[in-house]
């Protein structure tokens, strides 16, 4: 068996005239036209949204960086919150461990009682 040839897409029919042949070529270019112009409203609209994304990505890291910094800040702080709390506590436990202090009693002063007329 012997394959026919196969016409491609913009291929005419052998047995078309001229004037219709212009005609599928500037009906074909026509599509393409509005391909195109298509193709570069969806382009704005990719082109958009990728902007957007990206500004929300930055202010995201931007923020991230911010907390991270105030973290940083708060670790650099903790050795001198140790060492005062180690002072507090040591000074505390030198406290429980001396002897008590001496308490004197004395006997509460008495007021003279006045004669009764």
């Amino acid at each position: 068996m012997a394959s026919e040839p196969t016409l491609g897409p913009m291929q005419a029919e052998p047995t078309l005239n001229i004037s219709e042949r212009m005609s599928r070529v500037e009906g074909e270019i026509h599509g393409l036209r509005e391909a195109v112009s298509s193709l570069r409203h969806s382009q704005t609209i990719i082109a958009g949204v990728m902007a957007l994304g990206f500004t929300f990505l930055l202010a995201a890291v931007g923020f991230s960086i911010t907390q991270i910094d105030r973290l940083n800040d708060r670790f650099d702080a903790l050795p001198g919150q140790f060492m005062q709390m180690n002072q507090t506590l040591a000074a505390a436990i030198n406290a429980a461990h001396a002897n008590p202090p001496q308490v004197i009693l004395m006997p509460a002063p008495t007021v003279p009682s006045t004669p009764q007329k």
